[in-house]
């Protein structure tokens, strides 16, 4: 089975990581109305964990499809 190199999956999820953490907090900004301490930890919590999820089950795919393609060739 081919799979991307380590280092490319460690620069994916940590742009994924920055930028979902940014998301978070602007959230956070968005909709705080008391207790925003709690609030962004959530908003970040949440969106780093959705967003991590999609980019691991992206990368998983493509690997597959990648390996079923070349093994049709």
């Amino acid at each position: 089975m081919l799979t991307f190199h380590p280092i490319f999956k460690i620069i994916i999820y940590l742009l994924t990581v920055t930028v979902s953490t940014f998301i978070g907090i602007q959230l956070s900004k968005g909709l705080c109305l008391e207790n925003c301490l709690l609030q962004r930890i959530i908003y970040v919590g949440m969106s780093n964990l959705i967003f991590l999820v999609g980019v691991i089950l992206l990368l998983q795919l493509s690997e597959k499809s990648i390996s079923e393609w070349h093994e049709e060739e």
